[in-house]
């Protein structure tokens, strides 16, 4: 492959008088590549006439490929994001700088491929000093990635048992809200997925809280209609909760708030009730929704009897290996 071009004009920095002074310059580190506390020789002079400095033909030559990797850096990046293609590796890359020459392909590896060293790592502390003592929580919960073999009969479970619409879709991907956020649900139709086995490390099922109890007996009428079934209905003492499994068996949890404010939420975590029976009670959904319908108040449906636990075949429903 030919060679890249090379400048072979000499070098077109202007002669300086010479000094013994050395300084940080970071404006010319950043557009060499080298990091920018890195402690650069350079005359120095107040003569505004000596003061311009010009990239000699290295430099040029080194920004020049810099800009090229980083350009298809850029795109290979996008096409993995958006066409779900394997991303290549930065070292992948860097072949394409192989047909210049060994300084030109040494100075990429130094400038990209290692870390740099010796380089601080970045303050926590603003100006004020406060940022190393604050507490930055997220704003909120924003959405879940779920990857799936049949993406339309999850479309459609999700968009029946949330009440969600579908905001965008192509081939591959769905992404669905139910809310003013953007999307809270998005489906990826991954070519080469494997199932995952039962019982394995990772995510055990999503939840979704609703604002009264009549909601959440409104959802359960409305998808026992559409032919959908709890799993498992427990009373967990904090929620009360129906849970149930979408087409590729990921759970499901529906629920609502036992308690009326925050500092009843975070007691019971600390109560004899919590100590004696953490998991929950099971309960009867369609006895629920009659006693609700019949005037029974909110409270006494919700009320919990950790004496009374979870019955096996729930359990067994709720754990097990059928959906």
């Amino acid at each position: 492959m030919e060679s890249c071009p090379r400048d072979e004009s000499p070098t077109n920095l202007r002669p300086t008088p010479p000094t013994n002074r050395t300084r940080e310059n970071p404006a010319r580190d950043k557009r060499i590549g080298t990091p920018a506390n890195t402690i650069v020789s350079e005359n120095i002079t107040r003569d505004p006439a000596f003061c311009r400095i010009e990239q000699t033909p290295t430099d040029r030559r080194q920004s020049q490929l810099l800009a090229e990797i980083a350009s298809l850096i850029f795109c290979l990046l996008a096409a993995s994001a958006f066409r779900i293609i394997p991303q290549p590796s930065i070292a992948a890359i860097v072949p394409r700088a192989n047909h210049c020459d060994k300084e030109d392909s040494d100075f990429v590896a130094a400038s990209i491929l290692e870390p740099a060293k010796g380089i601080p790592a970045m303050p926590t502390d603003s100006p004020n000093h406060e940022n190393g003592n604050r507490r930055v929580a997220p704003a909120k919960f924003a959405h879940a990635v779920l990857a799936t073999k049949q993406l339309e009969p999850m479309i459609d479970f999700y968009t029946t048992v949330l009440a969600a619409e579908v905001v965008h879709r192509n081939e591959m991907l769905a992404f669905l809200t139910y809310d003013d956020e953007h999307h809270r649900i998005a489906l990826a139709a991954i070519p080469g997925l494997v199932d995952k086995p039962r019982h394995s490390v990772g995510l055990d099922h999503l939840a979704y809280t609703y604002a009264n109890l009549g909601d959440l007996v409104f959802t359960y009428e409305r998808l026992k209609q559409a032919g959908i079934l709890p799993i498992a209905t427990i009373n967990h003492g904090p929620t009360t909760s129906l849970y149930y499994r979408d087409p590729d068996g990921n759970r499901v949890e529906l629920q609502i708030d036992n308690f009326e404010t925050v500092e009843e939420l975070k007691g019971f975590f600390k109560s004899d009730a919590m100590r004696k029976n953490p998991i929950g009670v099971s309960f009867d959904a369609d006895q629920l929704a009659r006693d609700y319908h019949a005037g029974v108040p909110d409270a006494e449906l919700k009320k919990y009897d950790p004496s009374k636990g979870i019955d096996p075949e729930t359990m067994r429903r709720l754990v097990g290996n059928q959906q």
